[in-house]
């Protein structure tokens, strides 16, 4: 029995880290860099068009106005959207606690202290491997699996090839840092 059970442990990665405030900014900072091009220029876009349509109609000075008024807001909205993810990292039950991933052919397993879920690979959409990680991306949430919970090289050169084959869209990272 005990040798059946280690043959289905050696079939599975497992990416052990510590969920801490700096794990949460860099997946964080590794999802806003992994968005399609398409995410990042669209609000630039509309805004340009907006501010050509105000131009051609109430004239330029307005147009810089609402610019200037513009700025102001996103300054604004992104010092309040970061707040605000501090304050849910700090009331998350994950905060400083030891993640573990264990990454199988049919499914995804996660154990967070207590809580332990897993589900299929269908649940996810897309993978982006980045220079410091993978991250799994589902519609509306991302796993963050960082290079240095991996137990070796191996075992990331392993889950990229599994990447490459299961997942509908993967992007691979040219370099790798752990």
């Amino acid at each position: 029995m005990t040798q059946n059970r280690d043959q289905d442990e050696s079939q599975f990665i497992r990416v052990r880290f510590r969920w801490t405030r700096e794990e949460a900014r860099r997946a964080a900072k590794e999802a806003r860099a992994a968005r399609r091009l398409i995410e990042k220029a669209a609000p630039y876009l509309a805004a340009m068009l907006f501010f050509a349509v105000i131009s051609v109609n109430d004239g330029l000075d307005r147009a810089v106005l609402y610019g200037l008024m513009g700025a102001v807001f996103w300054v604004c909205f992104d010092r309040a959207f970061r707040k605000g993810e501090r304050e849910n990292f700090e009331k998350s039950p994950a905060h400083n606690c030891d993640v573990e991933w264990r990454i199988g052919e049919s499914q995804l397993e996660t154990s967070l202290g207590t809580h332990h879920s897993s589900f299929g690979w269908e649940w996810i959409a897309r993978a982006v491997q980045t220079p410091r990680g993978f991250l799994l991306i589902m519609s509306r949430e991302a796993i963050w699996l960082p290079n240095h919970g991996f137990s070796s090289k191996a075992d990331i050169e392993t889950l990229c090839q599994f990447l490459r084959n299961t997942v509908t869209t993967f992007t691979p990272s040219k370099r790798i840092l752990i």
